[in-house]
Parts: structure tokens; sequence; C-alpha cells
């Protein structure tokens, strides 16, 4: 009787996760879908372990029913290098944790700030947008927050040590202007002897003198 050669099938998915190939162009040793499992450099795949509740945990109750959720680690809170806060998300408000009062006895469950953001004030006065199923995202400078939503203005946040609370306010975004305003059958270098103001913007234009559509409201860069 003739041998029949015989497939092997060997699964070892040290290749790690790939989503972007074909049945045909697939490589070796990979996975197209996974769940829970951490890929390393070396090759391993682990099961992801579960979550645990904190050692003395505190459990705050706020409605997270179709509301977007969002995380973030404010370093240099206020301008010192020693505090960090957790910024955390959940719909329109933003809560606040401390991480340098944090300790096993008290952790950061137990370390909320009072204070809280609701973002709804920088909804634009014309919007029908709301941020609470859109989640925010954060850059942090100088010791501020800044804050962005696509359904609200930008915003920035500042701390206050000695209250341990967080205040905010909307950011002003400025317009640079390069073209001007069209005035029909004038010239934009002729310098008319009555003067209006759109032909007079005009002119600063072209003059090189900086233009700006809008008023700067960021404090941050009003600072020492």
């Amino acid at each position: 009787m003739p041998q029949q050669p015989s497939v092997g099938i060997e699964n070892s998915f040290i290749a790690g996760l790939k989503t972007e190939f074909t049945g045909l162009n697939f490589p070796q040793h990979a996975a197209t879908d996974t769940d829970n499992c951490i890929y390393d450099l070396v090759g391993d795949v682990t099961r992801r372990e579960g979550f645990d509740y904190e050692d003395n945990f505190h459990l705050n109750q706020i409605d997270r029913t179709n509301k977007a959720i969002s995380t973030y680690k404010w370093n240099n809170v206020g301008g010192d290098g020693l505090t960090q806060l957790i910024v955390n998300q959940i719909g329109s408000t933003l809560y606040f944790y401390s991480v340098t009062n944090s300790t096993i006895a008290s952790p950061l469950s137990n370390n909320r700030l009072i204070s809280t953001v609701d973002l709804t004030f920088a909804i634009p006065t014309t919007s029908t947008f709301s941020p609470v199923t859109v989640e925010c995202q954060y850059a942090d400078g100088n010791g501020y927050l800044f804050v962005f939503n696509s359904s609200t203005e930008p915003v920035f946040c500042t701390y206050n040590p000695a209250s341990s609370t967080v205040t905010a306010a909307i950011i002003t975004v400025q317009i640079r202007d390069f073209l001007g305003i069209p005035e029909l059958g004038l010239p934009d270098n002729q310098r008319p002897s009555n003067l209006s103001n759109e032909h007079l913007y005009n002119l600063r234009i072209k003059d090189g003198v900086q233009v700006l559509i809008g008023q700067l409201q960021v404090p941050l860069l009003e600072l020492p």
C-alpha cells in the first residue's frame, strides 16, 4: 500500500495578532482574533488576568449608563512636580482623584476630590451636540490640564492646592487671517483718503501686521 502524506497543523501563535492579512498570505504562527490575551516580545501568549478591587477600596456610585468613559493621568499638577491627579470622565462630568495622597490604607478610590467639571458649560451656544457620549482627549503642560471634546470648545483646568479644587475655563481659539476681506474695485495696496475699517484691515495684512480674529483667553500665556 503506498504511503499517504499526512498534513499536520501546528498553532503556536508566537507571531502575535494579525488582522491585515487574507487566507492566502496569512503569516505562520499568528492569530486572527483573541480575547483577553497578552503578547510579549519573546513570543509568549498569556491570559490577561482579571481586575480586582484595591485593598481598603471605596465604591463611588456614579451612573455610567450610555455614557462615555475615559481616563488620564495629569502630571505636574499646578506646576508642582510632586502632585498628580487621575482624571476620570463619565459622561459630561470630569472627576479627579489624588494619586499623591493615595496609600494602601487610603487608596485612590478614597481620594476623590470634591470638585468636578461639567463640560456642558463649554458647548457652543448654537450647537445641538452633547459630550455625554463622546470620549475626551487630554494633554497637560505648565501645570494646566487641557481637555478636548468634539462636542465642546477646548477647555483648560487649573488646580488650587490650598483648597484641593479644580476649576475650568474655555479656550477661545485664535484664527490668523492671510486673505483679508474682498473689496470689489479697490486694490489691496491702494490708500484712499476715506479709509474704511475693511480696507484698513486688508492693509495691515499686506503690511505684515499680525491680524487675529477672536480674543485669546488662555491665562497660561500671561504668566511670567
